[in-house]
């Protein structure tokens, strides 16, 4: 696959992806020999640009695969206010993607091969609702989130007034003794800066002496008891706060096992849709597929090069022309056809539609075998026709009917005549099996040999 270059093409698929769990999926894929498992994930993109030539994309969000706080439920934990606020991102998503399957309802868009993956969802309306009744934007809880808290705050209120106005009246009634007419916190508690001097003038506890030691920090005795009567509410306030969290970690808990299969069903949505999006932009289409061995590319392009420059090719090999040989000269293209065989045969094979003609024939393989360019190996230090030749060797070890050989430039590298010769046994023992060959060469003696065959068709 990477000789053919399928990886650049996820790669580029990847790049669309929200999820780190399809990510994982796109970079396990293996090709498949199953031609309905093929159909069925061909369909699915079809649908999908549909809906994304009409509609617009899928609205998921980036990171929405929150398996592990969903798995939560299976511990028992509880989650902090940060998990909510995920959590009600991924439940907004959710009905953003209601809303969007209503749209496409109400245009009478038909998804048939994707109505199982929304037909699967659950809706956790009552979920987002109460979230969103106890919790505001900045994923703090509101004073009503419950009665208690609605009392306690309210006292705290009440209370952290009264401490203003008190502390207020202190400055205004010990200004004679102080360095500064100000309320400074030591200590988490609100004191006020005596001159050392006065220090026995005011009652209270001494939290903090200047580097000077010119200013005492002393908390009035006037106000500790509200200030102790506001610790007693903030404590009461973190209590209710765990209380409210936990009823909310209960809730959504009891929802953990539809929330999890919602979120597998959004991971395949996402591989679906970055498929099709990536269709859309290289103008991707179904194409006929058969396992009889027919290959016929019509208007075919590399997607890798600029469609408006790349120049399409029409290329046919079936069962009477199993083996079809190119000529041509040096940057005509001989390469980029080959490759353009292999790669978008491989792209139908994991579901990626393909830029050629709808009503072009793409063939399903077993294995596909592709000796491309000038891949000389310096580890082992191979010359470029045995590093050619090792890769040869390896398929006539594995090669089977239902393969698809794809090889450049046969026999280049060494002596004509012995290039010549070698290429002809190479094509010589391949014609044995049930298999398809598309071969590039220069050599005119290759030619000559291929009009006497048969089976060989040639182009250029």
């Amino acid at each position: 696959t990477k000789t053919l270059e399928l990886d650049l093409i996820l790669a580029k698929i990847a790049q669309k992806l929200k999820s780190d769990s399809a990510k994982q999926q796109l970079h396990q894929f293996n090709p498949s020999k199953e031609i309905d498992e093929i159909h069925q994930m061909l369909d699915e993109s079809v649908d999908m640009l549909s809906l994304i030539q009409r509609l617009g994309g899928l609205p998921l969000l980036p990171d929405f695969d929150l398996f592990s706080l969903f798995n939560y439920a299976k511990i028992g934990r509880d989650y902090t206010l940060q998990d909510l606020l995920y959590i009600r991102l991924f439940l907004r998503m959710e009905k953003d993607l209601f809303n969007y399957l209503k749209e496409r309802d109400q245009l009478k868009i038909t998804t048939p091969h994707l109505d199982i993956y929304f037909q699967s969802l659950s809706r956790h309306q009552h979920l987002l609702d109460l979230i969103q009744e106890k919790l505001d934007e900045d994923g703090l809880l509101y004073d009503h989130a419950s009665v208690k808290l609605n009392q306690i705050r309210k006292d705290q209120k009440r209370f952290e007034k009264q401490l203003q106005d008190k502390l207020q009246k202190l400055l205004i009634d010990y200004q004679s003794y102080l360095n500064e007419a100000v309320i400074v916190m030591r200590n988490n508690r609100f004191c006020l800066a005596v001159k050392d001097a006065f220090k026995n003038k005011i009652k209270g506890v001494v939290h903090d002496v200047s580097a000077s030691k010119q200013t005492v920090y002393i908390e009035p005795e006037q106000t500790r008891s509200i200030t102790a009567l506001l610790e007693g509410l903030n404590v009461e306030d973190t209590k209710e706060i765990e209380r409210i969290i936990q009823a909310i970690s209960q809730a959504v808990q009891k929802e953990a096992e539809s929330l999890v299969v919602n979120t597998e069903v959004f991971v395949h949505l996402d591989l679906v849709h970055a498929k099709a999006a990536y269709a859309q932009e290289i103008d991707g289409v179904k194409p006929l597929i058969n396992r009889e061995g027919t290959i016929d590319l019509i208007n075919a392009k590399h997607p890798l090069l600029d469609s408006k420059k790349v120049v399409p090719i029409r290329i046919q090999v079936d069962g009477r022309k199993k083996i079809v040989l190119i000529t041509g000269p040096n940057t005509g293209g001989k390469t980029v056809a080959l490759k353009t065989i292999g790669l978008l045969t491989l792209m139908t094979q994991v579901g990626i539609l393909t830029p050629l003609q709808p009503n072009s024939q793409i063939a399903i393989f077993d294995q596909i075998f592709a000796d491309i360019g000038d891949e000389q190996s310096i580890i082992q230090s191979l010359s470029t026709f045995s590093s050619h030749l090792t890769k040869i060797i390896k398929m006539t070890e594995t090669v089977s009917d239902q393969s698809l050989i794809l090889l450049d430039e046969l026999g280049s590298g060494t002596d004509p005549n012995e290039g010549v010769a070698l290429a002809i046994a190479i094509l010589e023992y391949f014609k044995a099996f049930n298999v398809r060959m598309v071969v590039t060469t220069h050599y005119s003696e290759l030619k000559s040999y291929a009009f006497e065959q048969a089976h060989i068709q040639t182009a250029s």
